[in-house]
């Protein structure tokens, strides 16, 4: 019997994006008093973390992430969502406004990185909830990152084996 598990916690992050070619992020902070944690405007250049260059970026975009509120292990994916819809309700009708004027999309972009190739989680209806409220979506970015170490543990064919001949 195959099993697959293991003692990683998983880690999880979670941002509001709000997106756009015409997105302003100064306009966005100075309505809403938040400031972003990544943000550019179409054109703009775009270096990597490691220097490289790459074409300036097609489109603006504004960026809220949960890791202020929210340590990445320990938690559920809801705590950062949660901690992010805190931030974002009380400028609401702000964020509609912008989001009309600027031609913005807004979504919740979910990183879930797990420590085994198993794992699951689930969201309230409440939570579901107060995304759509905002007039957002809701990105889930699922990676499994020991995957092919544990697939060669589990499934490399053994010599003599009556299931694997040699």
């Amino acid at each position: 019997m195959l099993s697959f598990g293991g003692d990683e916690p998983d880690r999880r992050r979670a941002s509001f994006r709000l997106m756009g070619a015409r997105l302003d992020p100064d306009a966005i902070r100075r309505a809403t008093g938040l400031t972003p944690d990544v943000s550019h405007r179409k054109g703009d250049p775009h270096i990597s973390s490691r220097g490289r260059h790459f074409p300036p970026w097609p489109n603006g975009l504004w960026s809220l992430c949960s890791e202020q509120g929210s340590p990445s292990t320990g938690n559920h994916l809801e705590d950062h969502l949660t901690w992010l819809l805190d931030q974002l309700e009380p400028h609401s009708g702000t964020f509609t406004r912008l989001s009309a004027e600027q031609g913005l999309t807004a979504d919740f972009w979910c990183g879930y990185f797990m420590g085994q190739s198993n794992s699951s989680f689930g969201l309230t209806a409440r939570t579901l909830g107060r995304i759509a409220a905002l007039g957002a979506d809701l990105a889930l970015d699922i990676y499994g990152e020991n995957v092919e170490a544990e697939l060669e543990t589990w499934i490399k064919p053994q010599e003599r084996s009556p299931y694997y001949p040699a």
